[in-house]
């Protein structure tokens, strides 16, 4: 092979590379900003309608996307309602039941079954397609959860509502993402082909939903008020706004990365998410002050994270160097 050729597979390596660090970058950022938007948008603006906010959040990364096919960003690729409306039904319950999960658990439960959502990926993906994790994977993945589940857990309150929805979540998570993947390879599709659909049905199912799930007409609540009787401020509607921008750039960027690598990595970047989150509550909120635990904690995960990524490019690209020896 002429020298020029292996340069440009050198570089299209190092692009890809890249690409990818640069939507974990953007995952990473921009969900613990959401998080912090929407608990102010909850917290103090008291919009506690989670179904209504969540319609709000696929349908403009739905208009988003279609805006970037007609600029002619990527094509567009038709797909029927049969084919995606089982992504469609976990990708709308996925949300809701993580903030039902939050609002009647108790923190260390809650981010227990976000922990728990990576080794029931591994286990699922084998039991039912016998997908095998190398082993070195496997050792990685143990500090960031042992990590991620030290830094985060600090009381257990454990109830069979709160439990069951957790688990409902768990369940609706691993399905998304394991049968997102499916479509994706089976398909011969990209992951904004597969969004681009799969967002604005969402929106529709969760709109529909909401007057079961959201005080829309009546409330529940002593906190809140009826939708219908909200009082909307200019702050108000710029914080919505701004959520749903966020919300934006973590789906994309969520896709882009089980795109590019697997569900399986994905979810460790969403341990960084959860250590970033607690970090910046700390520091930013100050709600509860920085104990060694949590430093601990803290830094194992981000040990785990960065010797499985490395662990995740050197097998990527051990068969691109074995295909070159051969040419």
């Amino acid at each position: 092979m002429p020298p020029k050729e292996v340069k440009n597979a050198g570089a299209g390596g190092v692009a890809e590379r890249l690409w990818t660090f640069f939507w974990m970058i953007v995952n990473l950022v921009s969900s613990p900003c959401l998080i912090w938007s929407n608990k102010w948008l909850f917290g103090k603006l008291h919009f506690n309608y989670a179904c209504v906010v969540t319609a709000s959040h696929f349908l403009v990364t739905g208009v988003g996307l279609a805006t970037f096919s007609l600029l002619g960003v990527f094509e567009a690729r038709y797909l029927s309602l049969a084919t995606i409306l089982p992504l469609v039904l976990a990708n709308a319950f996925c949300t809701p039941l993580s903030n039902l999960s939050m609002q009647f658990n108790s923190v260390g439960v809650y981010q227990i079954m976000k922990i728990l959502i990576t080794p029931s990926l591994v286990l699922t993906e084998y039991l039912m397609f016998g997908k095998v994790l190398p082993r070195k994977l496997c050792y990685a993945l143990i500090p960031v959860c042992v990590g991620a589940a030290i830094s985060t857990v600090t009381d257990f309150d454990f109830n069979v509502l709160g439990t069951s929805l957790a688990l409902l979540s768990v369940v609706a998570t691993i399905a998304l993402q394991m049968y997102f993947d499916k479509i994706k390879n089976s398909e011969s599709l990209e992951t904004v082909q597969i969004l681009l659909f799969v967002m604005p049905w969402s929106s529709l199912f969760l709109a529909l939903s909401c007057p079961l799930f959201d005080d829309v007409f009546t409330s529940s609540r002593d906190d809140t008020v009826p939708l219908i009787e909200f009082e909307w401020t200019f702050f108000c509607v710029q914080l919505l706004l701004l959520s749903c921008a966020l919300a934006f750039l973590v789906n994309i960027s969520g896709f882009m990365i089980i795109g590019r690598t697997s569900p399986v990595t994905y979810n460790v970047v969403v341990h960084a998410k959860t250590v970033l989150t607690i970090a910046g509550g700390i520091f930013l909120f100050a709600t509860k002050p920085v104990t060694t635990i949590n430093l601990v904690g803290m830094t194992v995960t981000v040990l785990g994270i960065i010797y499985y990524t490395k662990l995740k490019m050197d097998m990527t690209e051990a068969p691109k160097k074995d295909e070159k020896d051969k040419k």
